[in-house]
């Protein structure tokens, strides 16, 4: 899937909103291989923005991910994983 970020003006000057892009991007762009194919997300951060813990900020948005149902559930990955020949036998 695609994703995007749109940061509104009133969010702050360019650079807390640059900022804000680039660290939403990155936590999707890390995450991709957690999200469910063939969904395009947007987000729309609404209220202040505190970008300054990045774990904070991507286990936030991950929380909200998956109470979206945009995160593969784990026996989505065991299922994939299960596809895989192990190596050991």
């Amino acid at each position: 899937g695609r994703f995007g970020t749109i940061v509104q003006r009133r969010m702050g000057k360019a650079v807390q909103r640059n900022r804000a892009r680039r660290v939403l991007r990155e936590i999707l762009r890390t995450s991709v291989s957690e999200l469910v194919e063939g969904m395009d997300i947007l987000v729309l951060p609404k209220g202040e923005l505190q970008m300054d813990d990045f774990k904070n900020v991507r286990g936030e948005l991950l929380n909200l991910l998956v109470c979206l149902g945009l995160v593969k559930s784990k026996k989505d990955h065991l299922k994939k994983d299960e596809a895989s020949p192990d190596p050991s036998s």
